[in-house]
């Protein structure tokens, strides 16, 4: 079902212009669950972003640069003078550096509130999370690191020389060199001062995800240790290693020892850390949401392999190519055959479904859902957009849960093809104008069809996009149904 949404809306008076949106009818007593909104026509648009439900973006008019954010229901002008920088949005929630003259301040906005976070720069290293703000405040071994939490600023650690700075969920941890000593810290956003996790170490691969750190400890010689934090737990997940490849998802781990010959597989489940594969070269090695996908080379054969915690499947074997995992799920070019070159999709259990087939892919997108541990919404990341050739037309073809294959549109060529969530959207040539459509999984609607169109971006099943002609207009479409 094709619905053409967003047609031939003229000027708008600027008082009403940042509020007008219109409610789309498919029919009598049938509201489609989407609502596009006209965010803004006047001057020059950059830095444009969205975040789930939320859009900032720049206004350049003449000489002057103006800052909105848009919540979802409501504009909000945060910023109108001055250069800006650093923008950076996650959650609602703004943040960015304001330049007046030599003046410097860094600022932050969720839209109905909007403080100055320092006027005493420079700022460097700024992390956005939520409404939690991480920065460097200074110059050289004179830098100082604060941490905003929506409420106050706290300076959480001194002066000193900071490097590998991380923020995930509110969690901070980094690495500072105070004269001759070495320190690795971690904070939890809670009321007790950062901890120091380890010291005078020669540290790498440090991972943040979470609220669990990992990192590689190398004390010298074969004294090398995979180690782990969690805020209550320190742990060594390996003694006197030699590692290939580590990873932290949510505090689990997964990581390759070379030390031995068989180089060893193994996985940390936040509890318990079990050997799951050995005795090969491994590769294409991705940890997400518990299940561990990679591909095994020996003498003799190369294979797919999918590790849930508990059980190991081969999922392929032969010439595998465009291997994409995510959130638990597996999609994959087989090419083991040249005359019937597959798409393949895997969730775990015990079936192998296959998308398409004997069919040149050309592009190749796979969701990857927000990653933002919402309670709220669950992602979905199982959705498979790809592009194929049907003689000299193009089909854009999309998968939902690999039980279903639907072609969603035929042309010449598409545009600027994005997928996250379930939601794919892509810009198709027309005559005498461009179209820009969507597809979730059961209604195709155009979104807009008087194109040229540019800065088209999508997140949480919204999507952002400028019309350029005759004049620039900012447009949002936000999902309001299931």
């Amino acid at each position: 079902m094709r619905i053409p949404l967003l047609s031939g809306l003229g000027p708008v008076p600027p008082l009403v212009l940042l509020f007008l949106s219109l409610v789309i009818w498919a029919g009598p007593g049938c509201t489609l669950p989407v609502v596009i909104t006209r965010l803004d026509d006047q001057g020059t648009f950059r830095n444009i972003m969205i975040d789930d439900d939320s859009v900032a973006w720049e206004r350049v008019e003449f000489s002057q640069n103006r800052l909105f954010l848009y919540d979802g229901t409501r504009t909000f002008e945060v910023d109108n003078s001055g250069v800006f920088s650093e923008i950076q949005l996650d959650e609602g929630n703004l943040v960015w550096v304001d330049t007046q003259s030599a003046n410097q301040k860094l600022r932050y906005s969720n839209g109905p509130m909007n403080v100055t976070l320092s006027d005493d720069p420079p700022f460097s290293e700024i992390r956005i999370d939520g409404q939690v703000v991480l920065w460097l405040q200074g110059n050289g071994s004179n830098r100082e690191l604060r941490y905003f939490d929506g409420t106050i600023v706290r300076k959480i650690d001194d002066e000193g020389i900071y490097s590998n700075i991380q923020l995930d969920d509110g969690f901070a941890a980094w690495m500072k060199v105070d004269g001759s000593r070495r320190k690795l810290r971690y904070f939890d956003g809670g009321i007790a001062n950062p901890r120091k996790i380890d010291d005078d170490g020669d540290w790498s691969e440090i991972q943040l995800d979470g609220g669990a750190v990992i990192w590689i400890d190398d004390e010298g010689g074969n004294d090398v240790d995979l180690r782990y934090f969690d805020g209550t737990r320190g742990l060594k997940l390996q003694n006197n290693g030699e590692f290939d490849f580590v990873k932290n998802d949510d505090g689990q781990v997964v990581w390759v020892d070379t030390s031995q010959n068989d180089n060893d597989f193994r996985f940390f489940d936040g509890n318990v850390t079990v050997k799951f594969d050995d005795d090969g070269t491994f590769s294409e090695i991705d940890l997400d949401d518990g299940v561990v996908t990679y591909i095994k080379e020996t003498e003799n054969e190369r294979k797919l392999r999918y590790f849930d915690g508990q059980r190991t499947t081969v999922a392929d074997t032969g010439i595998i190519r465009e291997v994409s995992p995510s959130d638990g799920t597996l999609v994959w070019v087989d090419e083991r055959n040249s005359s019937n070159i597959r798409l393949r999709y895997f969730a775990g259990g015990n079936t192998i479904f296959t998308l398409n087939s004997n069919d040149p892919i050309v592009d190749l997108l796979r969701s990857q859902g927000d990653d933002d541990d919402d309670d709220d919404e669950e992602d979905i990341d199982s959705a498979v957009l790809w592009q194929g050739r049907l003689g000299t037309r193009a089909r854009l073809r999309y998968s939902l849960d690999g039980t279903n294959n639907t072609e969603i549109a035929v042309a010449g060529e598409f545009r600027e093809q994005q997928l996250e969530d379930d939601l794919a959207v892509w810009i198709e040539p027309k005559q005498p104008q461009d179209e820009l459509r969507s597809f979730d999984g059961s209604l195709e609607l155009v979104l807009d069809d008087e194109g040229p169109f540019s800065d088209v971006k999508t997140d949480g099943g919204n999507v952002v996009w400028v019309r350029l002609e005759p004049q620039n207009k900012l447009f949002v479409a936000i999902r309001t149904g299931p």
